[in-house]
């Protein structure tokens, strides 16, 4: 399995109102997993999606087996995300276009972050997700934070041990996204395997160093509420696991 992760501004004050829109009250959630090309060849398979945001930025990583492409444009056709498309459409700090398919797809190409690093440790189905997000300082050129990412969030992060299943780090312009995939009820076991870690520690010392409006950690405890802090809520989690669909 893989992750992919798109990410976009909204409009600041309105998490309640988005938070809405894709509450299981609200969100219809795709009848099948399956993935097919444009000729409807089946291709792949959607294994899961987390929704998250914070402050004015959103967030969807993506658990997919197969061709990204495709995962968008399983997405474009689904009724419950044009639903949920149509709804979010005043909430948006930036207009788009999603009422086609190529439409849809034109707005994931743009919004789809950079994979820095990923590193799966036991390949399942998303049981739990923790997201991240900081911004890069203006005049940085990130190329430094690349370096940093790989071996903070791809080796680190994922060597830590404890109930951590996979990390994944992404970039889209100045926004820096890092996920935790953990074990079903498990996160804060695994943050504090993570804050029990020195080099973790010391890693996030650097990192932070390129990051607007982040402390460096002195110790486990700072790293651990640092990031507390800068977490994203999430708003929806789906996972193919236990859970059944039409064919």
């Amino acid at each position: 399995m893989t992750f992919a992760a798109i990410t976009y501004p909204v409009a600041f004050g309105h998490e309640e109102e988005i938070a809405d829109i894709f509450s299981r009250r609200n969100f219809k959630r795709a009848n099948s997993p399956i993935l097919r090309n444009a000729a409807g060849e089946r291709v792949g398979m959607l294994m899961g999606t987390g929704l998250f945001i914070r402050h004015d930025r959103m967030a969807r990583l993506i658990q997919f087996r197969g061709d990204v492409d495709d995962v968008a444009r399983h997405m474009a056709m689904q009724e419950g995300v044009q639903e949920a498309e149509r709804r979010l459409a005043p909430l948006l700090r930036e207009p788009r276009d999603t009422t086609t398919v190529e439409g849809f797809l034109a707005y994931f190409s743009r919004s789809l972050m950079r994979c820095v690093t990923q590193s799966i440790v036991d390949d399942q189905p998303i049981a739990g997700l923790y997201a991240t997000s900081a911004t890069l300082a203006e005049h940085d050129g990130g190329d430094d934070v690349d370096v940093l990412l790989k071996e903070l969030v791809g080796e680190q992060w994922a060597a830590a041990g404890g109930p951590i299943v996979a990390t994944a780090a992404f970039r889209h312009s100045r926004t820096v996204l890092r996920i935790v995939q953990y074990e079903d009820g498990a996160w804060e076991q695994a943050l504090a395997t993570l804050a029990a870690d020195p080099d973790v520690v010391a890693g996030e010392r650097r990192l932070a160093a390129h990051l607007v409006s982040t402390p460096a950690p002195a110790d486990g405890a700072t790293f651990a509420a640092a990031l507390r802090t800068s977490g994203m809520r999430c708003l929806s989690q789906l996972s193919i696991a236990g859970m059944r669909f039409a064919k």
